[in-house]
């Protein structure tokens, strides 16, 4: 399981659970298993995991 934080934005506030990730550097692919966009209102925090389907 990852953290990952990302600005908050109309279009980051979207991310769902059943999103996924990809990282560009390493072409990884992970599935967001959970989005808090309450929180903390000027970040948007997703929980990653790779391996595994959405």
């Amino acid at each position: 399981m990852l953290g990952v934080y990302v600005r908050s934005s109309l279009q980051t506030r979207q991310i769902q659970s059943d999103w996924r990730m990809r990282d560009v550097a390493t072409n990884d692919i992970y599935a967001v298993r959970m989005v808090d966009s309450v929180t903390d209102r000027a970040w948007v925090y997703l929980e990653v995991q790779t391996g595994v389907a959405p």
